[in-house]
This record gives C-alpha cells, sequence and structure tokens, in this order.
C-alpha cells in the first residue's frame, strides 16, 4: 500500500464561462503539472501564484514590491 499523494494535473481553460460573481479559485494542493493551452480572452485575467489559479474578469492591479537598493556611500 502506498501512502503517497496522487500525482494531480488540472488544465485552466480560460476560454469557459464564469460564474456570475466573475472568479474561478483552484487551489493547486497536490498539483505536479498544470495545462492552460489556450489565450484568456480580452478581458480575462489569470493569476497563477504558489498555492492557486484564479480566473477573473475583474481588474487586476499588481503592484511591483520595491527593493531597497544600497546607494554606495561617498567619502
Amino acid at each position: 500500500m502506498s501512502t503517497e499523494s496522487p500525482d494531480v494535473s488540472i488544465d485552466i481553460s480560460p476560454l469557459e464561462p464564469l460564474p456570475i460573481n466573475g472568479t474561478v479559485t483552484m487551489s493547486l494542493e497536490d498539483v505536479v503539472d498544470t495545462n492552460m493551452n489556450e489565450i484568456p480572452p480580452q478581458g480575462v485575467t489569470v493569476i497563477i501564484s504558489n498555492e492557486s489559479v484564479t480566473v477573473t474578469n475583474h481588474e487586476v492591479i499588481i503592484e511591483e514590491q520595491e527593493t531597497e537598493t544600497e546607494e554606495p556611500e561617498t567619502e
């Protein structure tokens, strides 16, 4: 008897109709492979993170994190 979790693969299809709220989120827990063979239509955004996949027709604003850069000291 194996105690390993089964290999799970999910297909992301941004062309499928979204629910009334406009957003679908899928957990990536135990997922070893994701496939998206279609380009999302205009107005649909696919967000893939370490933990989930979200497909939405809401506006998405991605803020860039500012990284501190050390300025060389001048004497």
